[in-house]
């Protein structure tokens, strides 16, 4: 291949180039990447793996995947070409932008691939992919042999899923090395760690660095003159950051700055509500709209089009904002330099969601939203002696701070020792892997919900799809239920309540949701049906299309219209989550008009019900819980289950040997022992 090939390109070959190309060819021609493309196109062709960092708003996530694609499609090199991305709703969004760049039908040319959707053709040349469902394609696959380039975009969110996919490449690369088709890799990120990378690939190929340029209109840098207040506990006051974003868009618009749209980030979607709330109340003279994961894709395309109403509009936004997705027109900035984080708490095995500071890193990502068409303004509401001292470098991994069964089990089936992958410095251990870890590698749920459905299949073949829904339930980061909702079931779902499983509770409402679909074709009365039941439609249907993607890949038995669950399906789908979540059985020890106490079994823990679980109230000495977070002053379960002692006795966790001990070597949790003897006697009777 010639490093001298012209550098300028429009787009794919098109025997009738479509006229809305030229609208866009001004904009594409202004974007900071097209003065590097002679460097970029040199280095690639010299070298197996590049890494390039770019400054937000350079135009490297759309327009350098679709340049290789035209230099291979004029140079008649095949393979397709893999852009990765971490999140869905940018892999969409960047794929839709850069079809209406090349002019053709998204899912021709272009297309993407995303959980439970794929819009590609044998005609994509380009795809745009989240990372995760990239790692899955390599259990077929593992040199990606139908490839010639992938793209990891993204890369400093050292996710799990780019861990592994980076220590894949970096294999496929030397495997590739000597054949006729080679494979390239381009490791892309405004923020990436350029050394790191570098070193983590030299060995195996040949590496280049490359610098994009950022925008190119100044960003004017703005910080409050007051630290903000912190609760007893020591952690950010979300009331005072709320009235502090507010304040700022307040001043915005009635100090009539210059004209142009505004961002505001929020840690969560309570706090993104609560600011849309305040402005929609007291600000007439913008236009406010939300934008998070929970929305439907309806929703989410009308906040990220560009709009012809002249109002100033007014995003308010969690970190979704932060990348790659493309937003109108925006010139003002808020960053309350929080996020919400979910961090494992080893020693409980407790999950806690805390506010906590962002990195610098990503504090000049959400600057960098402004600036791209005109100069912009960011306004930081902390200090800048808070952002020097108290905001790290750059966030931490998910490994850090995650539970790390996922990525270790995926290590082990691709045969890679965490030593392999990048960046780690942890211990080793030993490198073995059973045929069923190897079936939960490759499945889309984490190890536990895994083994689950592996249960189901074999003991109880007619439940395994419900199993895999309640899977693809609590694989979502969102609930079913809307922030409108204060408890798990609002009454006029009354009817779909299990009062002994909340994980039963909401299968039941998504098949009630499922079933009324067909009824009603119409979208707005679908809306309606879902808003009068406190339900989020989007993340319902997100979950019904992992699940129907799930059954197709582990291939389970399904009925497309399951009939309501009779009383032996909900107590075997209780014993099936008795006997593989065995880990989450807990202890009632003391009940007070208050509230009801209990330990888990092995780390006696004192842990209370969630208020939003159906089974706070009652009697369930024993039961299973989905997830264990940290509140305030306590520990509480969610998603619990009511369970029977029997279901578990013969199973080797809660044998003699198992139970936890004292310094004296005395069994500590007594009560278990006991029950589980006498339970133990009546069987061998």
């Amino acid at each position: 291949m010639s490093s001298h090939e012209p550098a300028h390109f429009n787009t794919f070959e098109l025997d009738q180039p479509l006229p809305s190309l030229q609208n866009l060819k001004g904009e594409r021609e202004q974007l900071p990447v097209n003065r590097n493309v002679n460097e970029f196109w040199d280095a690639f062709v010299e070298h197996d793996v590049l890494i390039v960092s770019g400054g937000t708003g350079s135009g490297k996530t759309t327009q350098i995947p679709q340049f290789v694609a035209y230099m291979a499609q004029k140079l008649n090199i095949g393979g397709q070409i893999a852009c990765t991305q971490p999140r869905d709703l940018a892999t969409v969004k960047v794929a839709e932008r850069v079809a209406q760049e090349a002019g053709c039908e998204l899912g021709a040319q272009v297309g993407y691939q995303i959980h439970g959707e794929n819009k590609t053709s044998e005609e994509t040349r380009l795809i745009y992919v989240t990372d995760g469902l990239m790692v899955s394609q390599a259990f077929n696959d593992r040199n990606f042999s139908s490839y010639y380039t992938i793209f990891i975009d993204e890369a400093h969110e050292c996710n799990n899923n780019i861990y592994i996919l980076v220590a894949l490449v970096r294999r496929a690369v030397k495997a590739r090395e000597n054949s006729n088709h080679t494979l390239k890799v381009i490791v892309m990120s405004a923020t990436i760690s350029v050394d790191s990378y570098a070193d983590y690939f030299k060995d195996h190929a040949t590496v280049a660095q490359v610098h994009m340029p950022g925008v190119t209109h100044k960003v004017n840098l703005r910080y409050l003159g007051e630290t903000p207040r912190l609760t007893s506990s020591g952690h950010p006051d979300i009331s005072n950051i709320v009235e502090g974003a507010y304040r700022i868009v307040a001043k915005i618009v009635r100090d009539k700055y210059p004209p142009g749209n505004i961002l505001v980030f929020m840690p969560g979607i309570s706090e993104v509500e609560r600011v849309c709330q305040l402005i929609r109340r007291d600000i007439r003279e913008v236009d406010v709209v939300s934008l998070h994961s929970a929305q439907s894709e309806v929703a989410q395309n009308a906040i990220l089009s560009s709009s012809t109403n002249k109002r100033r509009q007014c995003i308010v936004s969690t970190n979704i904002a932060e990348t790659s997705i493309t937003l109108p027109d925006i010139v003002y900035v808020i960053d309350t330099g929080i996020k919400k984080v979910k961090r494992l708490m080893p020693r409980t095995g407790a999950f806690e969601v805390r506010q906590r500071p962002i990195s610098k890193a990503v504090a000049n990502q959400r600057a960098g939203r402004c600036g791209r068409t005109r100069p912009g303004v960011c306004f930081r509401t902390h200090t800048e002696q808070d952002f020097e001292r108290n905001l790290r470098d750059n966030p931490d991994a998910d490994i850090v701070r995650d539970d790390v069964s996922a990525i270790y089990l995926k290590a082990l089936a691709f045969d890679f020792t965490v030593a392999t992958l990048p960046f780690f410095d942890l211990p080793p251990f030993e490198n073995l892997v059973t045929n069923a870890g190897k079936r939960a590698a490759q499945s889309p749920f984490e190890p536990n919900w895994s083994y689950a459905i592996e249960f189901a299949k074999v003991k109880y073949p007619y439940l395994a799809q419900h199993i895999v829904t309640i899977a693809s339930m609590c694989s979502s980061t969102q609930s079913i239920f809307s922030a409108a909702s204060k408890k798990s079931v609002p009454s006029s779902l009354a009817s779909t309540a299990d009062p002994m499983s909340d994980l039963i509770t909401e299968l039941n409402v998504l098949y009630a949701f499922e079933a009324e679909e067909p009824k009603l074709p119409d979208d707005r009365e679908l809306d309606q049906w879902c808003t009068r039941r406190c339900l989020n439609r989007s993340v319902m249907e997100q979950i019904l299309l992992q699940r129907d993607s799930a059954i197709e890949t582990m291939e389970i038995r399904f009925n497309d219209a399951p009939e309501a669950l009779n009383s032996q399906e909900r107590e075997n789908i209780r014993r099936i989550l008795a006997r593989t979540f065995f880990r989450n059985i807990a202890l009632q020890i003391s009940s007070s008009s208050e509230d009801v106490r209990y330990h888990t079994i092995h780390g006696k823990f004192g842990a209370l019900i969630s208020q939003e679980s159906a089974l706070n109230t009652g009697d369930h000495p024993w039961i299973v819980y989905g997830t264990l977070k940290m509140g305030r002053n306590n520990l509480y379960m969610e998603r619990v289950t009511h369970i029977e002692p029997e279901w578990i006795a013969d199973l080797p966790f809660f044998q003699d040997d198992r139970l936890k001990r004292d310094y004296h070597g005395r069994i500590v949790e007594g009560e278990v022992k006991r029950t589980l003897d006498k339970i133990r006697a009546v069987i061998g009777n």
